[in-house]
């Protein structure tokens, strides 16, 4: 299943150019609505990293699955289409089984990742002792 969502991520949004190091990664389901997006449950904020492309489609992946099937109270039962941000990029992804794109009232996973950025707290000061 990793592949498998890694596949569909990397079909929508390639990347022009990967860096290797730590990444910022938000995770939340979003009912859409016509005002805009509404949240359900927290968000879910990750600090990982990747060395090279594939590990970082492989992450994005892994922590998708996680979110979906391994909550202990699981918001949705079946995998949902996704709302991917990459970076710069930004796609919605249509997922085996889940209802098309198009359907009104239906959940999906955003999933934010951006380079992560110490706090101003940790630049000055660094880490926690």
């Amino acid at each position: 299943m990793i592949l498998q969502v890694a596949a569909a991520i990397r079909s929508r949004i390639p990347l022009p150019e990967f860096h290797p190091g730590k990444l910022s990664v938000w995770l939340r389901f979003v009912r859409l609505a016509p005002g805009g997006e509404v949240p359900i449950g927290p968000a879910q904020k990750l600090i990982t990293s990747a060395r090279d492309e594939e590990e970082f489609f492989h992450t994005i992946a892994e922590n998708v699955l996680l979110a979906v099937y391994g909550a202990e109270i699981p918001i949705v039962h079946e995998m949902p289409n996704l709302i991917i941000k990459l970076f710069d990029r930004k796609a919605p992804i249509q997922m085996d089984g889940a209802p098309p794109l198009e359907e009104p009232d239906q959940i999906h996973l955003k999933v934010t990742v951006y380079r992560y950025e110490p706090s101003l707290w940790q630049q000055i000061f660094g880490g926690r002792a």
